[in-house]
């Protein structure tokens, strides 16, 4: 396989007629990825440069930091669209191109996270920004401990409190409403939403 992910599916358990389709269409991802790559993850960081103003503050330069977010987020949609074409390839074998799909993602997560990094060490203090140190495994080294992260540690934010917006009219029966507001309750506490 071409692939650069490690997956916990071994894609070589692929008959070879799927193999061979997730080769050709990571062949021609691995072709458009691999500028991407080397623009947004090069050995060693990326560095967005800096420029101190009068005022004292560090800003980077926009123009820079706004073109590698864009790269990024050509990559990740290109990520999305092959891992979508792998995944759907074959039923059977899901666990195994979902394995593919996971690697493909991962590391153009990897780029956006990587640029986005780059900025705030630019825009604050470098070594605030940069955060702790992930290995490739995705684990953190606590003491002689490698912990592994989960997925938590790429979601975003947690979602919002529920806001709910009710007008009673004037002269409205506290009955009908408290029943309504009841109504409301056991619907969203059996399907999670209101209708």
């Amino acid at each position: 396989m071409t692939s650069t992910s490690t997956p916990a599916a071994d894609p070589d358990d692929l008959p070879a007629q799927i193999r061979d389709q997730v080769d050709r269409i990571l062949d021609g991802y691995n072709r458009r990825a691999v500028p991407f790559r080397d623009e947004l993850l090069p050995p060693g960081g990326l560095h967005v440069e800096a420029t101190r103003q009068p005022s004292g503050e560090w800003t980077p330069a926009a123009v820079p930091a706004l073109a590698l977010l864009r790269r990024a987020d050509e990559w990740w949609s290109a990520a999305v669209n092959v891992a979508e074409r792998i995944v759907d390839l074959d039923g059977n074998h899901r666990a195994e191109l979902t394995a593919i799909a996971t690697g493909l993602l991962s590391e153009a997560f990897r780029g956006r996270t990587t640029v986005l990094t780059a900025y705030a060490a630019a825009t604050f203090d470098g070594d605030l920004a940069a955060g702790p140190r992930v290995s490739e495994a995705g684990t953190v080294r606590i003491g002689d401990v490698d912990i592994p992260l989960d997925g938590r540690a790429v979601a975003g934010p947690r979602p919002a409190k529920p806001e709910i917006g009710l007008t009673v009219a004037p002269g409205s029966d506290p009955r009908e409403v408290a029943e309504f507001l009841r109504h409301v309750a056991e619907q969203i506490e059996k399907t999670g939403v209101y209708t």
